[in-house]
């Protein structure tokens, strides 16, 4: 019997923080329960790990920052390669307190000993835009990032490093990376250097690119929650109660996530 919970690319949903499976995802990376849509992002690449890799293996995580999810892979026995932009091209980013300068600024405590943390992971500048090519030889098991892609320079480059990422995985490996959907628009949206909302459109071009490269992006599953929590948009600065839909200039954005199998 397969128990899976997360079968598709899907969206966050207030129902998830009290499920079977987040509320146990955000206690293992030591974060207060509440419904914040970042927890969502963190948990639900933690539960696609744990559903398709389920211990050791190796990943690569892209723009991780300060992300948990780098110790609590280590924690299950997974040998990783945490990478951010290089502080020399962050300036936007060095000062949010977001940006990860090396080892050193990754979280740990209350998530993994620092002995394994140490043994297990790594960490490297990379360029989101331009991954090396080493690192583009089909060597790891799982990638991941959460709430990256949509800042790395239009909407088109996010596609583009999407596609790129893939070549990390070894044939069959699985790519989870969670970035920002615009639910209400599927014409008009935000595209700058720092920022993009992907429309729904986009995300169907992105998974017929996918398919054109040989790798298999699971099919979505957009539908919004019946909350209230899925109901409210939190304006700037963002400090309602509920914070998984937000108003970004005159568009109103969520979380994604999308999931994909490498071919071959």
């Amino acid at each position: 019997m397969d128990d899976r919970h997360i079968t598709t690319s899907t969206r966050v949903r207030a129902e998830d923080y009290s499920g079977p499976w987040l509320p146990d995802r955000i206690r293992e990376i030591a974060e207060p329960h509440r419904i914040h849509r970042k927890l969502w992002e963190f948990g639900v690449i933690q539960q696609v790990y744990l559903e398709q890799i389920g211990s050791g293996g190796s990943a690569i995580g892209f723009g991780c920052g300060r992300e948990p999810i780098p110790a609590w892979l280590a924690n299950r026995g997974c040998r990783v390669l945490a990478s951010d932009q290089a502080v020399e091209t962050a300036q936007v980013w060095t000062g949010s307190g977001q940006h990860s300068g090396g080892f050193a600024d990754l979280p740990f405590r209350g998530i993994c000993d620092e002995k394994k943390l140490h043994e297990l992971v790594r960490f490297e500048a990379v360029d989101m835009r331009d991954i090396p090519e080493p690192l583009r030889q089909g060597e790891f098991d799982f990638t991941w990032s959460a709430g990256s892609f949509e800042h790395v320079g239009g909407i088109q480059a996010g596609i583009d490093f999407f596609l790129q990422q893939m070549q990390c995985l070894k044939p069959g490996g699985i790519a989870a990376h969670t970035t920002e959907y615009n639910f209400a628009s599927n014409d008009t949206t935000v595209e700058s250097s720092n920022l993009v909302l992907f429309r729904r459109r986009d995300l169907e071009r992105l998974a017929r690119l996918v398919a054109a490269q040989g790798d298999e992006l699971w099919p979505f599953d957009l539908q919004a929650g019946k909350h209230e929590a899925d109901l409210y948009v939190d304006p700037f600065p963002y400090t309602g109660e509920y914070h998984l839909n937000l108003k970004i200039n005159d568009h109103v954005s969520t979380s994604v996530l999308l999931v994909a199998r490498r071919g071959g």
